[in-house]
């Protein structure tokens, strides 16, 4: 999963399979979510959702 800040301000998160877009006050909540969804269904694409938008945060 990868993820990027758009020129509008909003967020980004694509992959091969799905990808959405949304504010950029959202990304925190996103993160959250992501890495709940991980600890429930152990899917590495949520984790790989979650650090993708952590690592946005320090670019």
């Amino acid at each position: 999963m990868n993820a990027e800040r758009l020129e509008d301000g909003s967020v980004r998160i694509f992959g091969p399979v799905w990808e959405d877009v949304f504010p950029e006050d959202k990304r925190e909540g996103w993160v959250k979510f992501y890495g709940r969804m991980h600890a429930e269904y152990e899917s590495p694409t949520y984790k790989q959702a979650a650090d993708a938008l952590r690592e946005l945060n320090l670019a």
